[in-house]
């Protein structure tokens, strides 16, 4: 009796230490690095996210995962993708398709030469899926219809179990899809949040601003008092699960670390990627083969094609990315 005593309280205590780690993995991605009360808001309202987006995947019994990503910024030079959303999703991608777990990338033609080319530099090669949708229905921009993909994933076996977005900017209270000035993108923007409304999918949100796909799942007068121009620019689509983080790729690379301290088989294949030198070549390939673009710094206009994530340093990121990898030991 007092063996299983013994045995029952190390079972408890792994499981209270996985949630501590966990926690304080949430805690790195939301570093509020621009001290921003706005930010502060919305991570609060979020508490928790990282935790249940990892779990539905870790418990899940054959996961299937489609990651949704890609912003256009129209006056940039170049016009293109920017580098938060691609560099995040590449690293999740590749991660789960080390250790055996189906995966497929999505973005819309705008955006598709910035995610096509962060995926190659995390080492996927030219056969992984990444379905790229027309802007509008009519499919004549060479993208497909949102809607023909989501027929594609309704056929796939096994079947698709998780959609997660990253950084991608969904509808607002009017049905248009705002940048963070309460500006109508929709000419750049293709309707990816049908993907997360009645599907028989888990659907997880990761975003930093208050107008991506997820951020519905906030409060409404958290959204509309703390989100700059929310009452204009705040997403009213909602996910299941939603991972708020101070630049949207942390906390994909985020959700990596907390699935592989919840996964102890699937630990040494999930990290094997998170390493400086890897993220360096994925935001190299990215911004110059894709390209993608940033601001210069926080709030700086245009973005340019620079080694930035939403004008931070590449060593920010780098940095970030060690300690997650460092969270889950």
């Amino acid at each position: 009796m007092l063996l299983l005593g013994l045995k029952l309280e190390v079972v408890i205590m792994t499981v209270a230490d996985q949630l501590k780690r966990i926690s304080n993995m949430e805690a790195i991605v939301q570093k509020n690095v621009r001290n921003l009360s706005w930010f502060t808001a919305i991570s609060r309202a979020a508490a928790g996210g990282l935790l249940a987006s990892a779990k539905s995947i870790a418990e899940h019994h054959q996961p299937h995962v489609c990651i949704v990503t890609g912003l256009y910024l129209p006056h940039g030079e170049p016009p293109c993708g920017e580098t938060d959303g691609p560099i995040g999703a590449a690293h999740l991608a590749a991660a789960f398709h080390r250790v055996g777990i189906p995966c497929r990338l999505v973005t819309d033609r705008p955006s598709a030469g910035a995610i096509t080319a962060a995926a190659r530099g995390a080492g996927l090669a030219t056969d992984f899926p990444i379905d790229v949708a027309s802007v509008d229905d009519a499919g004549d921009d060479r993208g497909t219809p949102v809607e023909e993909i989501e027929k594609i994933w309704k056929k796939l076996s096994p079947a698709v179990s998780h959609v997660i977005s990253i950084e991608r900017i969904g509808i607002s209270a009017d049905g248009a899809p705002r940048n963070m000035r309460g500006v109508d993108i929709s000419c750049y923007n293709a309707p990816l949040e049908k993907l997360f409304f009645g599907q028989p999918w888990t659907t997880i949100g990761i975003g930093d601003g208050g107008n991506e796909i997820g951020m519905g799942s906030i409060y409404r007068t958290v959204r509309a008092a703390n989100i700059p121009y929310g009452d204009k620019s705040a997403c009213i689509v909602p996910c299941d699960h939603l991972i708020v983080a101070t630049i949207s790729n942390w906390g994909a690379i985020g959700l990596i670390g907390a699935v592989a301290i919840l996964r102890s088989d699937l630990r040494e294949g999930l990290l094997k990627g998170l390493t400086r030198e890897s993220d360096y070549k994925i935001l190299e390939q990215a911004v110059f083969k894709g390209p993608a673009i940033s601001m210069p710094s926080w709030n700086q206009q245009p973005a340019i094609q620079v080694l930035k994530v939403d004008g931070e340093p590449w060593e920010v990121q780098a940095d970030i990315l060690e300690e997650i990898v460092r969270a889950v030991a």
